[in-house]
Parts: structure tokens; sequence; C-alpha cells
């Protein structure tokens, strides 16, 4: 399944998942807006949908820059639900907002937002509908915070996050989190430079996911990334591609097709530093910003 911005709840309603991640309670996210709950490193908030209405506050140190969010929900048909995101400013009222509702099985809207200067932002998701739904916001843009270590987005200093348990078969990084373990390849273990043809070389790695992707039996998303080389509408379409090539070896290694889905997020979504902080090239960063990464849902 395609789609250039994909988030886990329309991934997981595209799926046909018969159990939600029931981890991701409506306990789990602060409803205080003096302490937020930290937008995550991946930027993707998804739970279950409480009894009645709720709002979470969640917070992130942006950059200049736009800042790209998607709101989505995932429930059966007939029911009603409501998603709506706001942007608050210095005195917790709302200076922008969007949101979505219906009786569709799943629906989800996109809406960047300008932000001019380096700060925190605080977000107010407003979510109603069926215990059963699923509901998630997915932040991402040039305004995404990139200044954490090793280029990682940083939390709100005043919130704790636990950190992924990390590990490493081989040149497949795996980090884990709750509901998620994330399977992590530079783009130049699987391709040649400029290329989205899978290299005999990458079998070793392909085969370690292969077996964690079978071993699992959950939902996969595929994801593609990108460094900044380039015009940025070339990069989404390699990025398509590359997570294309591995979807298409996963499928042909006994892997369903309706648990897979691909997105290609081209450059939008960095783990390190393109260019030092003279403006001059990063090979190291752009390598580490080239990669694959095999999303496998945990919790069901």
């Amino acid at each position: 399944m395609r789609s250039s911005y994909v988030s886990l709840a329309a991934a997981l309603a595209l799926l046909g998942a018969p159990n939600p991640p029931q981890a991701h309670a409506a306990d789990a996210f602060s409803t205080s807006v003096l302490r937020p709950s930290p937008v995550p490193p991946n930027g993707v908030i998804s739970g279950t949908f409480p009894a009645g209405e709720t709002r979470y506050y969640f917070a992130l140190d942006a950059v200049p820059g736009d800042l790209m969010t998607q709101l989505s929900f995932a429930a059966r048909e007939g029911a009603q639900k409501e998603v709506e995101l706001e942007i608050l400013d210095a005195n917790a009222r709302s200076r922008a907002q969007y949101w979505i509702h219906g009786e569709d099985a799943s629906l989800q809207s996109t809406r960047g937002f300008p932000i001019d200067a380096t700060g925190r932002q605080v977000l107010r998701l407003r979510v109603k509908g069926p215990e059963n739904g699923i509901f998630c916001l997915e932040v991402g843009g040039k305004s995404f915070p990139t200044t954490g270590p090793a280029g990682r987005p940083a939390p709100p200093t005043d919130v704790a996050v636990a950190p992924a348990k990390t590990s490493r078969e081989g040149s497949v990084e795996v980090a884990e989190t709750r509901c998620e373990e994330r399977l992590r390849v530079e783009a130049d273990v699987f391709f040649d430079f400029d290329a989205a043809t899978l290299r005999t070389g990458a079998e070793p790695a392909l085969a370690t996911i292969t077996g964690r992707v079978q071993q699992s039996g959950n939902p996969v998303v595929v994801e593609g990334h990108t460094d900044t080389k380039g015009a940025d509408d070339y990069n989404q379409r390699l990025s398509e591609d590359r997570d294309g090539a591995v979807e298409q070896y996963l499928l042909a290694h006994g892997t369903a097709a309706d648990r897979v889905t691909t997105v290609g997020w081209g450059e939008r979504k960095p783990v390190a530093p393109n260019e030092h902080s003279d403006g001059t090239d990063d090979p190291n960063g752009r390598q580490q910003n080239r990669r694959v990464e095999i999303v496998v849902n945990t919790c069901t």
C-alpha cells in the first residue's frame, strides 16, 4: 500500500488490524497543560479513544519552519468520531487549529503550521470516539526538532522520556519502545548510490528483517528516508522507490501483503545533521539519514 504521508492509525485501518494497540491507553498521555507529555522522537502519537471526550497536551521544542501535522482515526463505520488539534500560545489559548470528524470507518487530514522562532510549542489534542477505535497525531516537517543527542529530537526538558532499548543484529539497528520495534538499516547497505534496486550484499540484513517481521505476525510499515542532497521531489520519489523495493522483498519471502504499508518520507525526518554548524557538509550525518526503517507494531 502506498502513501506519501501515512499515520499509524490510518495504516492500521487499511491493514484491517483486529486489535488496536491497547498499551496506548487514555491514561498514557497528560491531561494537564502545565505538564504536557513530550512528542515522541518519531513524531507519532497514537492511542485508543477514551470513554467520552478528553483533551491531551503535548510539547516539543520547535525550530523555525513549517510544522507538518496529520490527524487520523480508525474505528467502526457509523460511530461518531472527533479529533481536533490546537497550537497554543504562551497563555494556553488556541492560536491555530483544525479537526476531523464523522462516522466514516477512517479519516485523515494534513495541515502545516508556520513556526517563526525557536521555542517550545504546546499542542492540545481533543479526542472523542468509541473505545475500540484508534486516534493518531503525526508530527513532522522542517520545524520538527533535530537538536538532541546525535541529531535526534530533543524532548521538553521538564518531561522525562523512557529511552528506546537498542541493540544490533549485524547491520540492522533494533530500537524497541512501547508498542513498536523499529529496524533501521542505512540505505547504503541495501542500495547503490542513487539507486533503488536491492544489492546482492543486502541479503544478510534482509534475512534478519524478514525473520523478525514473520515472527511478529503484526502490521508492518516500511519507511524510506533520504538526506537533503538533490531536489525535494526527487528525494521523495527515491525514498518511495526504495521502501517499495524492501516491501517487494518481504512479500516475495512470505509476508502477507495485507500486513505491509509503505511510506516515503524523503528528506523530512533526519536523525542526524546534514551539515555542520558552520554550514559545511556533514557526510557522516547524511549517511545516517539515508536509511530504511521497518516499523513492527508489537501491541495487538
